[in-house]
Protein backbone atom coordinates (compact mmCIF):
# COMPACT_ATOMS: atom_id res chain seq x y z
CA UNK A 1 0.00 0.00 0.00
CA UNK A 2 1.38 3.42 -0.96
CA UNK A 3 1.55 6.38 1.43
CA UNK A 4 -1.60 8.03 0.03
CA UNK A 5 -3.41 4.68 0.38
CA UNK A 6 -2.27 4.46 4.00
CA UNK A 7 -3.46 8.01 4.59
CA UNK A 8 -6.88 7.22 3.11
CA UNK A 9 -7.13 4.03 5.18
CA UNK A 10 -6.20 5.94 8.35
CA UNK A 11 -8.74 8.63 7.49
CA UNK A 12 -11.45 6.00 6.96
CA UNK A 13 -10.51 4.38 10.28
CA UNK A 14 -10.82 7.72 12.04
CA UNK A 15 -14.19 8.33 10.40
CA UNK A 16 -15.42 4.93 11.56
CA UNK A 17 -14.06 5.53 15.06
CA UNK A 18 -16.18 8.66 15.23
CA UNK A 19 -19.27 6.45 14.75
CA UNK A 20 -19.24 7.35 11.07
CA UNK A 21 -20.29 10.90 11.87
CA UNK A 22 -17.62 13.56 11.68
CA UNK A 23 -20.31 16.20 11.95
CA UNK A 24 -20.04 15.85 15.73
CA UNK A 25 -16.41 16.96 15.52
CA UNK A 26 -15.62 20.63 15.32
CA UNK A 27 -15.12 21.98 11.80
CA UNK A 28 -11.61 23.05 12.75
CA UNK A 29 -10.59 19.54 13.85
CA UNK A 30 -12.14 18.02 10.74
CA UNK A 31 -10.33 20.52 8.52
CA UNK A 32 -7.07 19.80 10.32
CA UNK A 33 -7.49 16.06 9.83
CA UNK A 34 -8.33 16.50 6.15
CA UNK A 35 -5.30 18.77 5.73
CA UNK A 36 -3.00 16.19 7.33
CA UNK A 37 -4.30 13.54 4.93
CA UNK A 38 -3.85 15.93 1.99
CA UNK A 39 -0.28 16.70 3.11
CA UNK A 40 0.61 13.02 2.72
CA UNK A 41 -0.50 12.89 -0.89
CA UNK A 42 1.79 13.97 -3.71
CA UNK A 43 0.98 17.25 -5.43
CA UNK A 44 -1.61 16.74 -8.13
CA UNK A 45 -1.51 18.20 -11.60
CA UNK A 46 -4.45 19.44 -13.68
CA UNK A 47 -4.84 19.50 -17.45
CA UNK A 48 -5.83 22.95 -18.70
CA UNK A 49 -6.03 22.22 -22.39
CA UNK A 50 -6.38 19.12 -24.52
CA UNK A 51 -6.16 19.27 -28.29
CA UNK A 52 -8.38 16.43 -29.42
CA UNK A 53 -8.03 15.29 -33.02
CA UNK A 54 -11.74 14.46 -33.28
CA UNK A 55 -12.53 18.07 -32.37
CA UNK A 56 -10.19 19.21 -35.11
CA UNK A 57 -12.00 16.96 -37.59
CA UNK A 58 -15.36 18.50 -36.56
CA UNK A 59 -13.88 21.99 -36.95
CA UNK A 60 -12.71 21.13 -40.48
CA UNK A 61 -16.34 20.61 -41.50
CA UNK A 62 -17.21 24.01 -39.99
CA UNK A 63 -14.34 25.72 -41.84
CA UNK A 64 -15.32 24.13 -45.14
CA UNK A 65 -18.93 25.24 -44.64
CA UNK A 66 -17.91 28.89 -44.22
CA UNK A 67 -14.80 29.21 -46.40
CA UNK A 68 -14.01 28.19 -49.94
CA UNK A 69 -11.18 25.71 -49.48
CA UNK A 70 -11.74 23.66 -52.60
CA UNK A 71 -11.62 20.52 -50.46
CA UNK A 72 -14.21 18.16 -49.09
CA UNK A 73 -13.98 17.14 -45.44
CA UNK A 74 -13.19 13.55 -46.40
CA UNK A 75 -10.12 14.75 -48.33
CA UNK A 76 -8.43 15.46 -44.99
CA UNK A 77 -6.94 12.25 -43.59
CA UNK A 78 -6.36 11.30 -39.98
CA UNK A 79 -2.64 11.56 -40.71
CA UNK A 80 -3.14 15.15 -41.93
CA UNK A 81 -4.96 16.03 -38.73
CA UNK A 82 -2.35 14.32 -36.55
CA UNK A 83 0.51 16.12 -38.29
CA UNK A 84 -1.30 19.44 -37.98
CA UNK A 85 -1.99 18.91 -34.27
CA UNK A 86 1.65 18.02 -33.62
CA UNK A 87 2.80 21.14 -35.46
CA UNK A 88 0.40 23.38 -33.55
CA UNK A 89 1.46 21.91 -30.20
CA UNK A 90 5.12 22.35 -31.09
CA UNK A 91 4.63 25.97 -32.18
CA UNK A 92 2.34 27.08 -29.35
CA UNK A 93 3.70 28.75 -26.21
CA UNK A 94 1.20 28.74 -23.36
CA UNK A 95 3.61 29.95 -20.66
CA UNK A 96 1.67 33.19 -20.09
CA UNK A 97 -1.62 31.33 -19.84
CA UNK A 98 -0.05 28.80 -17.47
CA UNK A 99 1.35 31.55 -15.26
CA UNK A 100 -2.02 33.29 -15.19
CA UNK A 101 -3.79 30.03 -14.30
CA UNK A 102 -1.31 29.33 -11.48
CA UNK A 103 -1.83 32.86 -10.14
CA UNK A 104 -5.65 32.58 -10.31
CA UNK A 105 -5.53 29.18 -8.59
CA UNK A 106 -3.34 30.64 -5.81
CA UNK A 107 -5.82 33.48 -5.28
CA UNK A 108 -8.74 31.04 -5.25
CA UNK A 109 -6.95 28.83 -2.71
CA UNK A 110 -6.37 31.84 -0.46
CA UNK A 111 -10.07 32.81 -0.71
CA UNK A 112 -11.07 29.23 0.11
CA UNK A 113 -8.80 29.20 3.17
CA UNK A 114 -10.26 32.54 4.32
CA UNK A 115 -13.80 31.21 3.81
CA UNK A 116 -13.02 28.03 5.74
CA UNK A 117 -11.49 29.99 8.62
CA UNK A 118 -14.49 32.35 8.76
CA UNK A 119 -16.90 29.39 8.96
CA UNK A 120 -14.92 27.71 11.76
CA UNK A 121 -14.56 30.93 13.79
Amino acid sequence: MSTPDHARANFQTLCTAADGNLASESTNETDLLAQRVADLEPARSHVLLRLDESSVRAEIAEVIATDETGLAADAVTDADIHAACCAVVEQTDLSEERGAAVFRAALAALREAQRRRAVSA
